[in-house]
């Protein structure tokens, strides 16, 4: 009979777990390997140290695991490293953590957590690891004792030696080693002796839980030993039966030990043990792991909702058990909308009716999924059709058809007093009052305008949609608007026990209205707030959103203190499909998008599914272990991390890399830093977890970090790492002090070589002002000559012209016309040479002034050589002269017409002047590079050697010595002059007694 029971309470148990079993279907599984994190795919063992990061033992390094990055440690930057494959990692009692690799050296944390590797001297000092730490078999047993268990046990087999500590009476260590087994404590050998039930193909055979040492057969049984050496057999309740007939495979077998906890992997399923009596374990099951080959080690960590799971072959397993249910409904499109509370666990749809059991459909057709109600009686109105609005009992009869053609209700509401009062999407507000539907008569509004009502009492609603949010009286008719929300949509409205008004968006956040104050709410740091569909509060007092990217949680107080002083921050907690969503965009614009039923589960509709589950039952994981900086880079080199990081004037990058373990979805974490005396504002750290800073001004810093570490206003993990940057020399104060010194020095000099120019300056304008003085009195005087050669020069021709007019009187008296005709002839002519000069002697004036521009022009040159023949025809006979013009070829000068005509016509001038009875001959010659020269020679007088070089030394020194010289002639000047301004070459010579010939060149012959 004790039997049967026994029996019968091993299959309860077993049935019992199988009911509770779960499977790795019930988690996100993430499965990392050397394709995208580790160095290595086998994983030898893990630990969790105190700040929650999740070291690795591999054959390719030492790996850490932040929930996000790896990190590996091996011989590159390890310098005190033997070997890179490391056998195993565990943990110290403080928590820090210790490896050892493939050569037994043991490596443990400093007080900076930077890995050193102890001294060990062979036999002598050698430290063996344990479960509790290190053992010293040396210093603990005595020589003797430890020569006996060195030859018996540790010589031949040190590299696969595991040492477990238990907490009984005695406080010792069992050793195993292969098939021998030792009990070592208070500093003696109890005894040692070789168990050949030990199963050496299990990796990990062994283990302690409660003071008790177990370990696994050959048949894969669980037995115990005491400190006595004594083998006892442990049953163990609650394992599910194995799956295949036939001999095990020792890969799916194994104890696991975490810290003081003990795992039992026993046909791939991963079992909790826990102690009952000395020969009596219960297993509870943790996790089916069927799926994953060769689980070499195992974590559950449920303070962070994970398990961990290392494989020999396919690296590590992350499991993170999926927190919400999404309900799906047979034969739709599970898309959801509005939703009904049915019963205390029930929902009803548009599809039909879906409870924690089963789905049933709906026996009523063509049902609009916007609006749905429950109404007081625990009756169901809903939308039929675009021709019916419907009213059902719980047994899904109806109850009430209203027909009515193209009503398609957008919300359904009931007042206090009972009423049920709908809004469709034509922008009519009615009640239902019997067989029909009072219609209200409103304004003319845009399109949706009314997508959702909120009864404040009988007669006010609030009424949200497209670019509207009002409220109205239904008895009165008055309209109230609030016009903030015209460039967006109002998805949901919710108010709360002290009258507040909580509004959702769809683009622009969602807002508290309290009384006139309206409060726009902080918007999560990824922008998912700005398209809020549904704000429900809970019975804990958390706000619950859904969004296009997953469901957001909050505070309520923290809402209500942001309300009060919008500087404090309010944290969210993301949840996305990770958690067990099938999408993570959630449905809105019907009513109701969320529901909490009687008991306390909430209901959101999804473009996937209904997503549930009960909020206090959610395995939270605050981002709330430690901010640590790695690694400082100084232009890509790491410098050792101190409190105070000593920085170089000239570098270029300085790169910091941080970390935080965090195992939940990384958009729970979200690492600010600021950079005090620099920056004023905090910013938000890079996905790959590093900031970087180019070149900083020398100085003191104070690298900030910070993070919200869950709900509570201000509540932050924070960091600080001190930054000093060197100064340049020239920054320091005794380059300074310097610099000052030899500013002075270089401000006297300075004054100095100042009074020193300033006199020479001085002294030049003195010189100046003489030399201006005496050319004001030469100016003076020269004007004076000037007014005397002017005089002189228009004496003759004046007096010639009154002569003549008194002799063209007296004929015009005695009417003797052909005199007159002859002596006005000579008046047009004298009058004719006198314009010419006068304009000849203004623009040679005019030309004196350095504003005065040439007026270049391209003309023919024979055009202008005719035109000064016939000027000079009638001067010409009264001297007897002739004039011969030759060309070389036709061709036309690109420069001042009138300052050339001016030269040529003074030049004949004086040819004529001084020739009698002579000629004078005009050349015009363009040789084979077209370069054209003017000569004009006569055969008159000529000019004495004296005359000669006075003209070429004014032409040499022109336009440098005065306008006039003494004695000079005033036409030789005027040419002179002139060709200067034409940038013409000039040259005269002359024979006395035989004539001259001056000649002008610079010229270019154009076709």
């Amino acid at each position: 009979m004790k039997c049967f029971l026994k029996l019968l309470l091993y299959f309860i148990i077993a049935y019992v777990n199988n009911l509770n079993a779960q499977s790795v279907k019930d988690f996100n599984i993430y499965n990392f390997t050397n394709d995208n994190g580790l160095p290595q795919n086998s994983i030898k063992s893990i630990a969790l140290d105190k700040d929650k990061y999740l070291w690795i033992a591999t054959e390719s390094g030492l790996v850490r695991y932040d929930g996000k990055n790896f990190r590996v440690y091996n011989r590159e930057n390890l310098r005190d490293m033997h070997s890179s494959r490391i056998s195993y990692v565990g943990l110290m009692p403080n928590k820090s953590i210790y490896f050892i690799d493939e050569n037994s050296f043991i490596y443990t944390q400093n007080i900076d957590g930077q890995f050193e590797r102890l001294k060990q001297r062979a036999n002598s000092e050698l430290l063996i690891c344990t479960t509790r730490g290190f053992y010293n078999p040396s210093s603990s047993l005595g020589i003797a004792g430890y020569n006996y268990l060195n030859s018996r046990l540790i010589s031949d087999w040190i590299n696969s030696i595991m040492f477990y500590s238990t907490t009984d009476s005695s406080s010792g260590f069992i050793a195993i080693n292969k098939n021998t087994i030792a009990f070592v404590s208070r500093k003696h050998l109890h005894w040692i002796d070789s168990v050949k039930e030990v199963n050496k193909h299990v990796l990990r055979g062994a283990g302690t839980l409660e003071k008790h040492f177990y370990y696994l057969d050959l048949s894969y049984r669980i037995n115990t030993l005491d400190s006595q050496g004594k083998v006892h057999s442990v049953h163990v309740q609650g394992l599910l039966p194995s799956r295949a007939p036939g001999p095990p495979r020792p890969s799916r077998y194994a104890l696991l030990q975490q810290e003081e906890r003990l795992h039992l992997l026993y046909d791939n399923r991963i079992y909790r043990l826990s102690y009952l009596d000395d020969c009596t374990l219960k297993a509870t099951l943790l996790v089916d792991a069927n799926d994953i080959p060769n689980i070499t080690s195992f974590g559950d960590y449920a303070y962070l909702n994970t398990m961990i799971i290392g494989s020999g072959t396919k690296g590590l397993f992350v499991l993170k058990k999926k927190q919400f249910t999404t309900v799906s409904f047979p034969e739709t499109d599970n898309i959801f909308y509005a939703q009904a509370a049915y019963g205390d666990s029930g929902i009803l749809t548009h599809f039909g009716l879906v409870t924690p059991q089963t789905t049933k459909k709906l026996p009523i057709d063509k049902i609009k999924r916007q609006a749905l109600l429950r109404d007081k009686a625990g009756n169901y109105w809903m939308n039929r059709g675009p021709d019916a609005v419907i009213k059902i009992s719980p047994d899904f009869s109806i109850l009430r058809e209203i027909r009515l053609r193209e009503i398609y209700v957008n919300c359904f509401a009931e007042t206090p007093d009972g009423n049920i009062w709908l809004a469709s999407n034509k922008n009519k507000l009615g009640r239902i009052a019997g067989d029909k539907i009072e219609w209200l008569s409103l304004m003319k509004l845009g399109p949706n305008a009314m997508a959702t009502l909120l009864p404040v009492d009988n007669e006010h609603f609030w009424v949200g949609g497209n670019q509207h949010l009002f409220t109205i009286n239904v008895r009165t008719g008055r309209v109230v608007h609030y016009n903030y929300f015209k460039d967006c949509d109002v998805r949901c409205l919710q108010l709360d026990d002290h009258n507040r008004l909580w509004i959702g968006t769809y683009g622009k956040g969602y807002f508290v209205l309290s009384g006139n104050k309206l409060t726009r709410m902080p918007i999560d740091s990824r922008g998912y707030l700005m398209f809020v569909h549904t704000i429900l509060e809970d019975r804990r007092g958390n706000v619950w959103m859904t969004t296009n990217n997953g469901i957001m949680r909050t505070r309520k107080s923290d809402l209500e203190a942001y309300v009060q002083n919008p500087a404090r921050s309010v944290y969210y907690q993301y949840y996305t499909k990770e958690q067990g969503f099938n999408t993570n965009e959630f449905n809105g614009g019907c009513t109701p998008a969320a529901l909490e039923l009687r008991d306390g589960k909430l209901s959101f509709p999804s473009m996937d599914g209904l997503v549930q589950f009960y909020p206090d039952s959610l395995q939270e994981a605050y981002p709330t272990a430690k901010i640590l900086i790695d690694d400082v880079l100084v232009d890509g080199k790491s410098i050792p991390l101190k409190k105070v990081v000593i920085l170089p004037p000239s570098f270029n990058r300085l790169e910091i890399q941080v970390s935080s373990p965090y195992y939940d979805n990384p958009a729970n974490q979200q690492i600010e830093y600021k950079l005090s005396d620099f920056e004023d504002r905090w910013y938000p750290l890079s996905n790959n977890n590093s900031l970087v800073y180019n070149r900083l001004p020398y100085g003191n810093y104070k690298l900030k970090l910070r993070k919200r570490a869950g709900f509570a206003t201000d509540y932050y993990i924070t960091a600080e790492l001190q930054l000093v940057v060197k100064p340049f020399l020239y920054q320091e104060w005794y380059f300074k002090a310097f610099a000052a010194l030899f500013i002075i020095l270089l401000v006297l000099l300075f004054f100095r070589f100042r009074y020193f120019y300033l006199i020479k300056k001085q002294r030049r304008l003195e010189h100046k002002v003489q030399q201006r003085t005496r050319e004001l009195v030469y100016n003076n005087r020269l004007k004076e000559k000037l007014t005397l050669l002017i005089a002189h020069d228009l004496q003759s021709p004046l007096h010639f012209l009154t002569i003549l007019a008194r002799h063209v009187h007296r004929a015009a008296q005695n009417n003797d016309i052909e005199s007159v005709l002859e002596g006005s002839e000579e008046i047009k002519n004298t009058t004719a040479k006198i314009y010419s000069f006068v304009k000849e002697f203004s623009l040679w004036n005019m030309s004196l002034n350095d504003n005065y521009r040439l007026n270049k022009t391209s003309f023919p040159i024979n055009a202008l050589l005719e035109e000064l023949s016939q000027f000079f025809e009638e001067m010409l006979r009264l001297k007897n002269n002739r004039i011969e013009i030759r060309y070389t070829r036709n061709a036309s000068v690109n420069t001042d017409r009138d300052v050339l005509k001016a030269i040529l016509r003074n030049i004949i001038d004086n040819a004529n002047k001084y020739t009698q009875n002579g000629s004078i001959l005009i050349n015009v010659h363009c040789d084979e590079n077209n370069a054209m020269a003017l000569s004009v020679s006569d055969t008159g007088n000529g000019m004495t050697e004296q005359q000669l070089e006075k003209i070429n030394y004014r032409i040499r020194q022109s336009p440098s010595i005065p306008a006039i010289e003494k004695d000079g002639r005033l036409g030789f000047q005027l040419i002179i002059d002139f060709a200067a301004r034409l940038g013409a070459r000039l040259s005269v010579n002359s024979t006395f007694g035989q004539g001259t010939t001056i000649t002008i060149s610079g010229f270019t012959c154009e076709d």
